[in-house]
């Protein structure tokens, strides 16, 4: 019974882009093995014609998860769903927050010299500071907010994240 609700929600199925053409293509930022996969499905709507003037890597300063996003999986994806960069060479350091480790991937899979022409933002925000001092891992609100102190170009952005949370 909660399959088809989920899905007139729009939390199940793939949201196709609604036009052809953005100013800013951009990549939520997640575990590892998800921004591996929302880069490829991007540089897969540039090959169907899907344009944009930018790429945009809203991450932040949060910490690797070490069991999810250990040594093994940030060094050795799948091939077959994700060819490696022939040029890519490992890091001597390992990334240890989540942009670090969106721009070793951005470097590591294999993508067509088209799809690297486009200029690309990381968005690196910061820890964010609770009111009792405290810090915590920064959120999609506080790397917008990091994003828009830049002021982008107005216009379309294309955002790429994965279900359930494409709403």
């Amino acid at each position: 019974e909660t399959l088809p609700l989920l899905e007139g929600l729009g939390l199940i199925k793939e949201v196709k882009p609604l036009h052809t053409e953005y100013d800013h293509a951009v990549l939520m930022g997640a575990l590892a093995s998800r921004i591996r996969l929302r880069l490829v499905h991007l540089a897969q709507l540039h090959k169907q014609e899907i344009r944009f003037e930018r790429i945009v890597f809203l991450g932040g300063a949060r910490p690797l998860d070490p069991n999810l996003e250990s040594e093994s999986i940030l060094l050795n994806p799948d091939p077959a769903k994700f060819p490696i960069n022939p040029a890519w060479k490992r890091p001597k350091v390992l990334p240890k927050t989540e942009v670090e480790m969106m721009k070793m991937i951005y470097e590591q899979i294999d993508l067509p010299d088209e799809f690297r022409a486009i200029p690309i933002d990381f968005i690196d925000t910061p820890m964010q500071k609770n009111t009792d001092g405290s810090v915590r891992r920064p959120n999609t609100a506080d790397t917008v907010k990091q994003w828009l102190t830049r002021n982008p170009k107005s216009g379309k952005a294309l955002v790429i994240s994965n279900q359930p949370y494409v709403g």
